[in-house]
């Protein structure tokens, strides 16, 4: 749906402490998580603005 927050918490919550606990203690796993989010974010606000985006493009982001 428009402008919902896709982060891995969201997605997952019954693995919030492992996915935090991953975070911490997995460099590599940290940083594809914080470009996911990064990338979440980047979508959420061309939908929430409006933006005039193709659906191909924003398939491709996602």
């Amino acid at each position: 749906m428009l402008g919902e927050q896709h982060d891995l918490i969201h997605e997952f919550p019954d693995y919030e402490l492992k996915i935090a606990d991953l975070r911490e203690g997995n460099p590599p796993f940290a940083t594809m998580m914080d470009q996911y989010d990064d990338l979440d974010a980047r979508v959420r606000k061309l939908e929430e603005l409006g933006t005039p985006v193709a659906d191909e493009t924003i398939e491709e982001l996602k």
